[in-house]
């Protein structure tokens, strides 16, 4: 919400690319390469 405030549609964007970016960092920290991989104690 704040990158689609500050930035428009562009900060929409942005912002998802952060939070997927993200997401693909734990799973890696959790060798983890599909939602799927994660135990039921991780969802």
């Amino acid at each position: 919400m704040y990158g689609v405030s500050a930035l428009g549609k562009k900060g929409g964007n942005h912002t998802i690319s952060l939070l997927k970016t993200e997401l693909q960092q734990v799973m890696e920290q959790l060798c983890c390469e599909k939602t799927t991989d994660f135990s039921k104690y991780l969802i």
